[in-house]
């Protein structure tokens, strides 16, 4: 139920800044949140090039 979260917000319109903690370490990016005309949310994530930060070898 996308209208009782928050979160997704601070990623519309140009989009932000996120990391995220994936498997192999924390990864940065840009994500962009859209919601459709039926309340659908959808948030792109695009990953930055290069490691993950800390360094971790992803196995």
């Amino acid at each position: 139920m996308p209208e009782r979260k928050t979160w997704w917000r601070n990623f519309t319109g140009a989009g932000g800044p996120i990391s995220l903690d994936l498997y192999g370490g924390a990864r940065t990016g840009h994500a962009v949140a859209r919601i459709d005309g039926k309340g659908r949310v959808t948030v792109a994530v695009r990953l930055d090039p290069g490691p993950p930060a800390g360094g971790g070898s992803g196995h």
